[in-house]
């Protein structure tokens, strides 16, 4: 009798586990969701904005649905930067032409950057022949140093 029951118990199918939850469309809530999500914000701070929980706003994270809403949203706001580079260096160049001694080193400086040739926590010594950015601006050197943008 006791071998008849372990055969049982092994010929049993096992319980199947149940299926994953998966949003199939976004609400206007998921969407808010989803917006402070992409701007950084941490999940509590959604929770307590959205009227939800925590849990809630991470599993809404994992959802594929969100997941392609937010690979959407990066790809519009890509599209839009780049379409606008074209005015950003309008406007870069006419600072560094035409802005006060400020403005005009936080211009080069942002030019430097978006070229890649400074980093954007890296210091710039300026020597007595004047510096990149200076050169760049305009501007004779008149300080000895030069930290993100703003003389010291």
């Amino acid at each position: 009798m006791e071998q008849e029951l372990t055969v049982l118990e092994r010929d049993l199918p096992e319980a199947a586990e149940p299926e994953p939850i998966q949003l199939k469309k976004l609400g206007q809530k998921h969407k808010q969701v989803l917006s402070l999500l992409a701007q950084g914000e941490g999940r509590q701070v959604i929770a307590e904005v959205c009227g939800i929980t925590p849990e809630y706003v991470t599993w809404l994270a994992k959802q594929h649905v969100c997941q392609q809403y937010l690979r959407d949203m990066q790809e519009y706001v890509d599209a839009r930067l780049v379409a606008m580079s074209e005015q950003s260096a309008d406007v870069i160049a006419d600072t560094m032409k035409n802005g006060g001694a400020e403005e005009k080193l936080k211009a080069a400086r942002l030019q430097l950057e978006v070229t890649g040739k400074l980093g954007r926590a890296q210091s710039i010594n300026i020597n007595a022949q004047g510096s990149l950015v200076q050169i760049l601006a305009g501007i004779p050197p008149e300080s000895k140093r030069l930290q993100l943008g703003k003389a010291e």
